[in-house]
């Protein structure tokens, strides 16, 4: 189980820091253990700890490349009144602020496949290695290494992260913008699906509700038409990256 702590370690110090924010988090029995757990363990400890936040939920999302199929429900905003702060993948961003607070305020960066969350900086979760059956996770609602997340999440990790700016073509939804904007890209509805976190046919039926809008006669067209409206809304308009202005 050393092993195991250590190996974690050292994949989240390659997140610039994680790994000196924890510190020297003893390695015992208990809370402090990583333990092999179910997938929907891990999204029940973080949808938890978000939703018992009462000031603050700093969070680090990176894209599931683990699984296959998407979660079993979007992760949850944070309570009103608690500011949400999320670091996300450049790739899962619109899929983010899909399910995002209205609040939520969002920027991007390359991340590896560690998943992070801090509220109130006191309690603290990690998860890595997720995958559609399980994944490694640790879980404190008091951990002591907590406070040093926090803190290298406000001094380095959000600095030097890119403000999010949503998808520019005007969308029925938030849920249909982020099917757009990955539409744009040129995925398939199944990669679409995960990435958003719908179901393909879900996917299938925004398709046809843009292309009926835009008048598209093909995918390919769509995906011409779709990035062409994004590129002339951008140019048009002050990017305003969401959670500021």
């Amino acid at each position: 189980m050393n092993a195991l702590f250590e190996q974690i370690r050292s994949t989240v110090d390659r997140l610039s820091g994680l790994a000196q924010a924890l510190g020297d988090t003893p390695v015992s029995a208990g809370r402090d253990v990583p333990s092999l757990v179910p997938a929907h363990c891990i999204e029940d400890a973080f949808t938890a700890l978000t939703r018992g936040a009462r000031l603050e939920v700093l969070e680090v999302r990176p894209v599931a490349s683990g699984r296959s199929t998407p979660p079993p429900a979007p992760p949850p905003a944070p309570p009103s009144g608690v500011r949400h702060r999320l670091i996300a993948d450049p790739r899962s961003a619109d899929a983010a602020a899909a399910t995002a607070g209205r609040g939520t305020e969002i920027r991007t960066a390359g991340l590896f496949a560690v998943r992070a969350l801090v509220a109130d900086r006191e309690a603290l979760a990690l998860a890595v290695g997720v995958t559609d059956d399980s994944g490694y996770l640790l879980s404190d609602p008091r951990s002591d290494a907590a406070a040093g997340f926090a803190a290298r999440f406000m001094d380095d990790w959000w600095p030097r992260a890119h403000p999010y700016a949503p998808f520019a073509v005007p969308a029925e939804s938030a849920t249909e913008a982020a099917v757009m904007a990955a539409l744009a890209q040129g995925l398939t509805d199944e990669t679409v699906a995960r990435r958003v976190g719908v179901t393909p046919r879900t996917v299938r039926r925004h398709v046809a509700a843009v292309s009926a809008r835009f008048g598209a006669t093909s995918r390919l067209q769509l995906g011409v038409l779709i990035g062409r409206a994004a590129r002339e809304t951008t140019a048009a308009a002050p990017e305003t990256p969401l959670g500021h202005g």
